[in-house]
C-alpha cells in the first residue's frame, strides 16, 4: 500500500478528481488482512466479497471555496457498509457534507450517524459524529476511553469507548456509556477499521444537569413533606397534652 497523503493545500476539486485520483482522505485495500476479500452472508455464511476497485478510493474532495467535503454514512448507508466500504461506487453514492478546514486537519474523514441508545447520555440516536480514520499501526496506542467507530465483520459499525489491549492481550474492549449495555471485546484480527471521534453534530439541546436537578427537587420535596407531617404530629401532641387533666 502507498503511504503518502496529499497535504490540504493539494486537495483536488471535484472537477480535478478524475485527473488526480490519489487524493487526500482516501481509504486503501488491505490484502494482508486475514478476512480481506470476504463478506458475511446471513443465509450461507461467509462468502467472497466482490473485487474492490483498483487504486485508492476517493473519499474527500475540496470545493471551490476551499472547504472539504466528506461522505455521510447514515443509518441506511451503514447497513451496507461492510459490503461497500472498499468500493468507489459506494462512496460516490453517499451524500457529502461540506466542512471548514479548521475542523478537518489532515487524515481521512467520514461522518457517521449514531444509532440506538447504547452511548446515551453522551451520544443520542440520530446525531452525527465526524471521525478520522486510524491507520492499523495506531490501533494499539489509542488512549483508554477514547470514542471510536468500530467496524468489524461480526458486529458491523458501532460507536463505543475503547480500551486497547492489542499489545498485551491481542484485543480491544468496547464499552457503552449506557450501563444497561454490556461491554464486549474484539480480537485484533476481527477489526476492519477504527475511526476516532473528533466532532459531534446534534439536533438536540439536552440539559445534562436536568436529570440531576429533578432528583434534587424530588428529594427536597420529600423532605418538605416529611417536615410537614412531623409538624402536624407535634401540634396534635401539644393539643392532647393540653386536654390531659393535671394531677397534684
Amino acid at each position: 500500500m502507498r503511504k503518502e497523503l496529499y497535504t490540504q493545500k493539494e486537495l483536488p476539486t471535484k472537477s480535478e478528481a478524475n485527473e488526480r485520483p490519489l487524493v487526500y482522505g482516501r481509504i486503501t485495500d488491505q490484502p494482508d488482512h486475514p478476512i480481506f476479500g470476504y463478506e458475511l452472508n446471513a443465509a450461507t455464511g461467509i462468502e467472497r466479497r466482490p473485487k474492490p476497485s483498483s487504486g485508492p478510493l476517493l473519499i474527500a474532495t475540496q470545493d471551490t471555496q476551499g472547504n472539504i467535503t466528506i461522505p455521510i454514512i447514515n443509518h441506511k448507508a451503514a447497513a451496507n457498509y461492510l459490503s461497500g466500504y472498499q468500493s468507489q461506487e459506494y462512496f460516490e453514492n453517499l451524500a457529502p457534507m461540506t466542512m471548514p478546514r479548521f475542523m478537518i486537519n489532515g487524515g481521512q474523514h467520514a461522518v457517521f450517524q449514531v444509532t440506538g441508545e447504547s452511548m446515551e447520555p453522551t451520544f443520542f440516536d440520530g446525531e452525527y459524529v465526524i471521525c478520522t480514520k486510524l491507520e492499523t499501526s495506531e490501533w494499539a496506542t489509542i488512549p483508554d476511553f477514547n470514542v471510536c467507530v468500530v467496524v468489524s465483520e461480526r458486529l458491523g459499525v458501532q460507536l463505543k469507548r475503547i480500551k486497547s489491549r492489542l499489545k498485551t492481550k491481542g484485543f480491544i474492549r468496547c464499552k457503552s456509556d449506557n450501563k444497561q449495555h454490556s461491554d464486549f471485546t474484539l480480537r485484533g484480527e476481527e477489526i476492519l477499521e477504527l475511526w476516532m471521534f473528533k466532532w459531534k453534530l446534534s439536533p438536540f439541546a439536552v440539559n445534562r444537569a436536568e436529570e440531576l436537578y429533578k432528583k434534587v427537587d424530588t428529594l427536597e420535596e420529600n423532605l418538605d413533606d416529611q417536615r410537614t407531617v412531623i409538624e402536624q404530629i407535634m401540634e396534635e401532641m401539644r393539643q392532647i397534652k393540653k386536654e390531659i387533666p393535671k394531677t397534684n
